[in-house]
């Protein structure tokens, strides 16, 4: 608010003499009122978790102005001084208060998607040796969106989530979602 005054009080100090009303005047105090009272200028950005059980959430600060210093903190009163990183999903706050008392306050919710899982329903393996009946059922829960299947064994690959016509062999799959997230499975027949 220094600027504010100073030009002000530059202008009354000359020889001229400026008249100003009373709505003018209100104006004027209150903008300095709202400088003075400013915190800072603060920029907030949120990261979501990407994958469930992973707390890779964040809340970014970036902040300008305040009078110095300034005292973060966040939720449970814990004193950060810059970002607030690896978060899990749920409620945040985030306080800022200069030297002057000044407060921004500002309340967050980060999103954690649930847990990508994978479950093996049935295995049935072949009937006889060298036979090419045997299969593997699963189910995938969780994550983010769709999901990439990717199968793998000794002379085989496949992309679907469940298998059929399958000989005796070690197989592994690893689903991966929209995120990138990703559960991994081996299976004997």
């Amino acid at each position: 608010f220094g600027e504010i005054l100073s030009g002000m009080v530059s202008s009354i100090t000359g020889d001229e003499v400026y008249n100003i009303s009373k709505d003018e005047f209100i104006e004027l105090i209150d903008t300095v009122i709202d400088e003075y009272n400013k915190v800072a200028d603060v920029k907030i950005s949120v990261k979501n978790v990407t994958c469930g059980g992973y707390p890779d959430g964040m809340i970014g600060l970036e902040m300008s102005g305040g009078t110095s210093p300034i005292d973060f903190s966040c939720y449970d009163d814990q004193k950060v001084l810059s970002d607030i990183v690896n978060l899990k999903g749920g409620d945040y706050s985030v306080v800022l208060t200069d030297a002057n008392g000044c407060t921004f306050e500002k309340e967050f919710y980060i999103y954690e998607p649930e847990k990508l899982e994978l479950v093996v329903n049935s295995v049935v393996e072949p009937s006889e040796f060298g036979a090419s009946d045997g299969f593997i059922d699963i189910t995938v829960t969780g994550g983010t969106g769709s999901y990439k299947y990717q199968w793998s064994g000794y002379n085989f690959e496949a992309d679907t989530e469940d298998i059929y016509g399958l000989v005796s062999n070690i197989y592994e799959l690893s689903v991966t979602d929209e995120n990138n997230c990703s559960v991994y499975e081996r299976i004997e027949l």
